[in-house]
């Protein structure tokens, strides 16, 4: 019986009681030619489809390597039975050698990763190894990915596979919304709020409503998520990423169609250059550290595992203890026969305030209401007005000793 892949195409096929081979492909694939040859046992089998061409290789454990030269765009997944230290073995034996000699004159790249599991896993030395590699054209060594799939039942083989990716892929995130400052209209912000606040009095009563004038103000900030991007894409780049996703659809193993994303990376590595070094300029360690310590996370690769997120935040914990607390402070009446001419009982001033909002760090997390520090920093001046009326009349009755 001939082998058989639900919803593949047998192309090519060498039978063999022991060591079948055999290369299916895709419906609607257009193939050129097919060869097939065998020396000393050595099975090989290549499938050529204009542009590249894919070859299969099996060599029995016993038998010494022998391969032929090949010419133009090539993939070859093959069963070496070669010990080298590069593909997960402890020495390294002649054949290994002489294959390595063989792919540097090739021009050929091996597409291998020493965190995927073993592609065979020996029953009898409870190991695991790698027989099975992949070798292919330099043009094609940066686009490539060594697949591991789930081992066949009632065998000690994974099947390895290949996958061919764009040059520039997007990159993707979870969702998660935020404000993006950068883009705010601040100047809408501030004009909203003030013309809110000047219909309320200021009064720790009121204090929630500021609030709810806070949040619907924010509408001046655009809030989103990008869960694709690409670092580094600037707007110029643009239209030649699309034009080389179009190219690598239509046939990715094209020389223009390499060509056009070898000469988009380069671009986006000179970006990438660029934004270190203006990152290593700007970087000071003086005033606020964590763009530096963030550089420096990068620069020694230092993973950074997810915290766990709770639905409970500390201040709603700490606001609950208050509300707990059996025992309300006792409110003491302080007559004082000479009054206290000190700097901490003068009133507040706009100019102390303004210096106090200037002073806050941005970046930070918000509090119990829910006000971001870059908010609070672009109040306008009735909203600054109203805080500072706020706060002289929660100081006035706290001296006195009485509730406002």
């Amino acid at each position: 019986n001939r082998p058989r892949v639900p919803g593949m195409t047998l192309a090519i096929e060498r039978p063999h009681n022991q060591y079948d081979s055999a290369i299916f492909v895709k419906p609607g694939i257009l193939i050129n030619f097919t060869s097939k040859s065998e020396q000393e046992d050595i099975k090989i089998l290549t499938v050529d489809l204009k542009t590249m061409s894919i070859t299969s290789v099996y060599k029995p454990p016993a038998k010494c390597l022998r391969f032929p030269d090949q010419d133009g765009r090539h993939v070859i997944i093959s069963d070496f039975n070669c010990h080298n230290t590069r593909w997960g073995y402890n020495e390294n034996n002649e054949n290994s050698e002489f294959l390595e000699k063989w792919a540097d004159a090739q021009h050929l790249s091996l597409i291998h990763d020493p965190k995927l599991p073993s592609s065979f896993n020996s029953e009898r030395w409870k190991h695991g190894y790698n027989p099975d590699l992949i070798f292919v054209s330099a043009s094609l060594a940066t686009i490539s990915k060594k697949l591991v799939l789930e081992s066949l039942p009632q065998t000690q083989h994974r099947p390895i596979g290949i996958q061919v990716h764009a040059a520039i892929q997007l990159q993707f995130v979870p969702f998660r919304q935020c404000f993006n400052f950068k883009k705010a209209n601040w100047s809408g912000f501030s004009n909203n709020l003030d013309a809110t606040v000047n219909n309320t009095k200021a009064t720790p009563q009121n204090y929630q409503l500021l609030v709810t004038a806070v949040r619907q103000s924010v509408k001046k900030i655009p809030r989103g998520c990008r869960t694709s991007y690409i670092p580094g894409l600037t707007q110029s780049m643009t239209l030649q990423f699309k034009i080389y996703k179009e190219k690598f659809k239509n046939d990715p193993f094209a020389e223009d169609t390499i060509a056009t994303g070898e000469k988009l990376m380069s671009a986006l590595s000179k970006e990438h250059r660029r934004s270190w070094q203006s990152l290593i300029e700007s970087t000071d360690m003086t005033h606020n550290s964590k763009k530096a310590w963030e550089m420096i996370r990068k620069l020694t690769n230092d993973p950074q595992k997810g915290d766990q997120h709770y639905n409970v935040t500390a201040n709603q914990v700490t606001h609950q203890l208050i509300l707990n607390t059996t025992k309300q402070p006792e409110l003491r009446l302080h007559l004082d026969d000479e009054p206290d001419h000190s700097e901490l009982t003068q009133p507040f001033s706009l100019e102390k305030l303004n210096i106090v909002i200037n002073t806050i760090k941005t970046e930070t997390a918000a509090g119990l209401d829910d006000i971001r520090t870059e908010q609070i920093k672009h109040f306008g001046p009735a909203t600054c007005e109203w805080l500072l009326k706020l706060f002289t009349i929660n100081f006035t009755f706290s001296e006195m000793g009485l509730q406002a």
